[in-house]
């Protein structure tokens, strides 16, 4: 499945997430080239190939951050360091409020 909701979710996912990452003692550190493996099998799956950017860390870190579309990486752009320690942001309501909201709706389109 690749359909227009399912893309927007994503991307309201990871502009919801990125924030945070962004806000963490090392910014970006939960990035590994393990993931960026996961997410280009995962592109494979669904008949996408994806180009690297070069970058020997970590082969999809462009210049602007990661350049592979949320909705193909989807478990880098539902992480977050807090959810995933304490299933939610202690100091964020709002951003945990909208984190569930946005993950049950993903959810849901593969029920």
């Amino acid at each position: 499945m690749n359909n227009e909701k399912e893309i927007k979710l994503f991307q309201k996912m990871a502009d919801l997430t990125l924030p945070k990452c962004k806000e963490c003692r090392i910014p970006l550190s939960c990035c590994d080239k393990m993931y960026c493996t996961i997410a280009k099998d995962y592109a494979n799956d669904k008949g996408i190939k994806l180009e690297e950017t070069g970058n020997e860390k970590l082969p999809f870190m462009g210049e602007n951050g990661c350049i592979v579309p949320p909705w193909l990486r989807p478990l880098c752009t539902l992480h977050n360091c807090s959810i995933n320690n304490l299933g939610l942001d202690m100091k964020d309501q709002k951003f945990n409020d909208r984190y569930f909201e946005l993950r049950q709706e993903i959810e849901l389109l593969y029920a």
